[in-house]
């Protein structure tokens, strides 16, 4: 039954073109070749072939000659303004073809999108994703993009639901830009670029580099929207190495060149699943979301390690780094930095583009040919380098120094801060020099890092050791704790509001391990709220 299927399959694929079919036996239909098999079957997509130029980066079409793509012989950029023609040479002097040596391929936007479209399912969800997002503002977008609240809460679940896509003008300025006027499509898609090593991760640092240009569509619910058949892949950008300050705008340059006509023109499609006769689309990158040193390097911004450390706000110079008067930050004026970039472009010497570059910390990217294009709202860091390797590193290993140098460390420096009450001489009752001293030293052993519990090594009998700093374990901890005075320990208890109801003692009195039992419980509810905090981040 299958194998018949198959054989209907192949016959009508390679069926002449008058209609009619030769009555040859069923393996002379079988292809021979990768090429041949995709071209009947149309399953390799449009793209072309840039030449790239192995100096300067820059990117060159072919040309079509008697049905044959032609290129250049020299590359003809000039990389900076003032300076001569890079003349470097294109194409393999030894072939007799005369090939590119380097080699960029260009999936064109359009011929995705139109195998989206082509998708009776996927066009209606991206057309009524459109059409909810008119809903009050709040209301969540389940999977399918219905309605998952009454409107009344702030929580944005879906990005269709954040502030900036639900007031992104559309190309008339005046409508927004998911009203779809006429029925049009309208399409908002996530940009993003990223590099790797092809070769895996080396132990002296990675030899070569390689990256990718590819996007996401928004329309689709979270949970088909990065599925590799739905997933956008414009290009890879060939190694060895990355491609330097501006070079990259070459390998972007087709791709926002498709997304500029579409945004400006629109696309008209001649069919789409839902409409035989065609309809006219629009498509807009709504944000480009990659790690933070491939953000700058696509938005041709100054490095976070700059003194313009920051491309949405105006914080300026490395020494204010740390600050946290969010209340004074103040957004970059969009007009101010498209201007920066556009003298940028426009500056007659290289010392002149240096000077703008040193005292703005911008330079032209290939995106402000986007009308829309804002880098304060829409150049993003993923989730990934911005909370799993940003934040959370830093709450975890800076914030609360959980650590293996800092774990091992004889002076290790405290896990957390805590404003702990401190014993005063008026307080009742009176306690002798030494029970003061060890409340001092109960609070710091309080505030120590805790190393992991379930480790084999002889931390534990290290750890009570008199005059070691340093705690391992929560059970290490305990014995530190009950060679403390017992007046201190109560102290400690009683203004924590941790001391225990009953102990283990004749007739249930408190004894010291009780107490040392009630600080460890203490300190491992400080800990657990620390976890909690992390998991609200995500």
């Amino acid at each position: 039954m299958v194998l018949g299927v198959i054989s209907v399959i192949i016959q009508l694929a390679f069926r002449h073109g008058d209609g009619t079919s030769s009555h040859q036996p069923f393996s002379s239909y079988i292809p021979k070749t990768l090429s041949t098999a995709l071209a009947h079957f149309n399953l390799d997509g449009e793209t072309t072939v840039y030449a790239i130029c192995p100096s300067c980066d820059c990117t060159f079409p072919p040309q079509e000659v008697q049905g044959v793509p032609t290129y250049p012989t020299h590359c003809t950029n000039k990389a900076k303004p003032g300076s001569g023609i890079c003349g470097a040479s294109l194409l393999e002097s030894t072939s007799s073809q005369a090939k590119p040596i380097k080699t960029f391929v260009y999936h064109h936007f359009n011929d995705y999108l139109a195998g989206l479209l082509a998708r009776p399912d996927i066009e209606k969800i991206m057309d009524d994703r459109c059409d909810q997002m008119k809903m009050p503002s709040g209301m969540g977008l389940d999977s399918a993009g219905s309605s998952t609240n009454n409107g009344t809460s702030s929580l944005v679940t879906d990005v269709l639901e954040a502030r900036f896509i639900r007031t992104f003008k559309g190309p008339s300025g005046t409508t927004l830009f998911m009203d779809r006027p006429g029925g049009e499509g309208r399409y908002a898609f996530v940009l993003n670029v990223d590099f790797y090593n092809p070769e895996g991760m080396r132990v002296r640092g990675a030899s070569a580099s390689c990256g990718i240009v590819a996007m996401a569509c928004l329309n689709l619910p979270l949970s088909i929207r990065y599925k590799p058949e739905n997933l956008y892949l414009a290009g890879i950008i060939p190694g060895p190495r990355e491609p330097h300050l501006t070079s990259l705008n070459h390998y972007l340059q087709p791709l926002i060149a498709d997304m500029a006509a579409s945004w400006i023109k629109g696309t008209y499609f001649s069919r789409t699943a839902s409409s035989l006769h065609g309809r006219l689309t629009r498509s807009a990158i709504i944000a480009v979301v990659c790690d933070l040193q491939a953000a700058r390097k696509v938005a041709q911004m100054s490095p976070p390690k700059s003194h313009f450390y920051c491309s949405r706000c105006k914080c300026y110079h490395l020494k204010t780094l740390g600050r946290v008067d969010a209340e004074k930050w103040e957004c970059r004026d969009v007009g101010a930095i498209r201007s920066h970039a556009r003298n940028w472009k426009d500056a007659l010497s290289s010392a002149d583009q240096d000077k703008i570059f040193a005292a703005h910390g911008v330079r032209w990217s290939v995106l402000w040919e986007l009308p829309y294009w804002d880098p304060t709202h829409q150049l993003v860091v993923d989730s990934m380098h911005c909370l799993f390797e940003g934040l959370v590193k830093h709450h975890v290993k800076t914030v609360l120094a959980l650590t293996s140098a800092s774990a091992s460390s004889k002076f290790a420096p405290p896990a957390f801060v805590y404003d702990f009450l401190q014993y005063q001489e008026s307080s009742s009752p009176s306690l002798n020099k030494n029970t003061v001293s060890h409340i001092t030293q109960i609070h710091q052993l309080l505030t120590m890092t805790i190393n992991d519990p379930n480790n084999d090594d002889d931390d534990v009998e290290m750890a009570t050791a008199d005059g070691d700093d340093t705690i391992f374990d929560s059970y290490a901890l305990r014995g530190r704790l009950v060679k403390k005075t017992k007046a201190a320990l109560e102290f400690v208890a009683n203004s924590l509001s941790v001391y225990p109801m009953d102990g283990t003692g004749p007739g249930g009195q408190i004894q010291k391990v009780d107490l040392a039992n009630a600080l460890v419980d203490w300190v491992s509810s400080i800990y657990l709220l620390s976890i909690h905090f992390l998991i609200i981040l995500f």
